[in-house]
């Protein structure tokens, strides 16, 4: 404010003095080069003070144009999003029908020639399927555990007799041995 203060302080005085000084023919040459400085140093302030007014003016236009540039692409955007919102909402729906088509469902209908009855009996009839092979897994899992356990046994046995024909042969030949000696 200061500067503006000190401008149109000295603009008072160029003008003044340029009037003051009456027509030039009066006014010594000095004076005249005072003054017409003085008028070219006035004129070139008030260009530059227009300048700058139009300076200011383009800022706040280019201003709102950029604000203006920022609500249409946030409307733009807005509107985007809606458009999404309701192409997913139509796909969704879409799909839905499809599956609606595609997958009948899961409950029987008489349509079909079945009750709910029937179709608790499937289900039950493939638990079932499924325990038995289950149990049949088992079944032979435990047949290999008992062929081992036989074999091992066997083997047992075999080494028992083994053991009881060689303590067989010992007597057999202490007692041979003896009867000589009788």
């Amino acid at each position: 404010m200061n500067i503006n203060n000190q401008d149109k302080a000295l603009d008072e005085t160029l003008t003044l003095s340029a009037t003051a000084y009456g027509p030039p023919s009066v006014i010594s040459e000095k004076t005249q080069k005072s003054v017409t400085s003085s008028v070219v140093v006035l004129n070139l302030r008030q260009k530059c003070h227009k300048y700058e007014k139009m300076i200011k003016e383009k800022d706040s236009e280019i201003n709102s144009l950029k604000a203006s540039t920022k609500s249409t692409r946030l409307q733009e955007l807005e509107i985007m999003a809606e458009t999404y919102y309701e192409e997913i909402k139509r796909l969704t729906d879409l799909l839905e029908n499809q599956n609606s088509v595609l997958i009948p469902p899961r409950v029987s209908t008489p349509l079909h020639g079945k009750s709910e009855r029937e179709g608790e009996l499937e289900d039950k009839v493939e638990d079932l399927e499924q325990k038995v092979k289950q149990l049949e897994m088992n079944n032979s899992t435990l047949k290999k555990m008992l062929l081992k356990h036989e074999t091992k046994i066997r083997s047992e046995q075999g080494l028992t007799a083994s053991i009881n024909n060689l303590k067989k042969e010992k007597s057999t030949d202490c007692d041979s041995a003896l009867i000589p000696l009788l």
